[in-house]
């Protein structure tokens, strides 16, 4: 297949010389990333063309609602190459991962999934010894909100997980008149009361004010293929508590404090997700937000 794919890829001469040395005979043999970032290679133009594509026919979709879901989220790739370029090492399991920034764009009423190009994070070593621009996963992120261009009458909501919404993040949405849905992480802090989430948690908990009991469902692990016959659903039961806090650097928003109903009423188990859609209900919030796992299935 990689054979194929260079013939009829390549461009200037197309003689097997060449598609060994670039191919089959390059010495990153494990990356196989490197190649495909040669100059020969319009692998970026080939993507956006594509992207382009697939959009203009998700938009003349008869019937289709106005309504699309930019999902984001970083993807570590495992690698076994004890000498590869631009991974990061952890030190518990001692593996070695490539990190991508991925991104999709789901209509959830005709089921379309739009990949958006991807970014690969380089780390700051890397960066250095080939002079290319360090960039942060976040600022990847920013990068493909940006690039992710849709109609003005379409209304767009942004979903990503406790990794990414930073100051920047959320002043990008703003600016382009989306809306978000995310999780955040229990020590962000009300600006109004100076307390962290986790602390506002544990007094509701103590209050017995996390009582209500949400039902949504969501797509079950056979809907991630296309044919009718697959899509099928499953109801997932929260127990939640929803209230409305000006947390910093996202403004007023507001915040569901969740757990699964098969779990404890602890703090360990407390989900916190965040949306500046105030007149949303509690279902809806977390029915938004279960259209994350989509980017999984891509």
């Amino acid at each position: 297949m990689t054979m194929v794919l260079a013939i009829v890829l390549l461009r200037g001469h197309r003689t097997y010389a060449n598609v060994t040395r670039l191919f089959l005979e390059s010495r990153h043999k494990s990356c196989i990333s490197k190649c495909f970032t040669n100059s020969v290679f319009p692998g970026f133009l080939m993507q956006e063309h594509l992207y382009k594509r697939l959009l203009g026919e998700a938009l003349e979709i008869p019937g289709a609602k106005r309504v699309a879901y930019i999902i984001i989220d970083s993807t570590a790739q495992k690698t076994r190459g004890k000498k590869m370029e631009n991974t990061i090492m952890f030190k518990k399991g001692r593996t070695c991962d490539h990190f991508f920034i991925m991104g999709v764009i789901y209509f959830p009423d005709t089921k379309v999934r739009i990949p958006l190009p991807r970014r690969r994070y380089h780390t700051k070593a890397y960066c250095q010894k080939h002079k290319i621009k360090y960039r942060t996963q976040v600022e990847l992120a920013e990068m493909m909100l940006r690039y992710a261009k849709l109609p003005d009458d379409l209304e767009v909501i942004v979903l990503f997980d406790s990794f990414f919404p930073s100051e920047r993040i959320i002043n990008i949405i703003k600016s382009k008149g989306y809306h978000f849905v995310c999780s955040v992480r229990n020590n962000r802090v009300d600006v109004e009361t100076g307390k962290q989430l986790k602390d506002i948690c544990q007094s509701h908990i103590s209050e017995g004010r996390i009582e209500h009991r949400t039902q949504i469902r969501v797509p079950g692990k056979r809907s991630r293929y296309n044919h009718p016959s697959a899509h099928r659903y499953e109801t997932k039961t929260f127990i939640t508590c929803t209230e409305k806090l000006a947390i910093s650097k996202m403004g007023e928003v507001q915040v569901v404090f969740s757990h699964k109903e098969t779990d404890e009423l602890q703090l360990k188990n407390m989900r916190y997700i965040v949306t500046d859609m105030l007149y949303l209900s509690t279902c809806s919030i977390l029915t938004i937000y279960s259209y994350r796992w989509q980017i999984e299935m891509v």
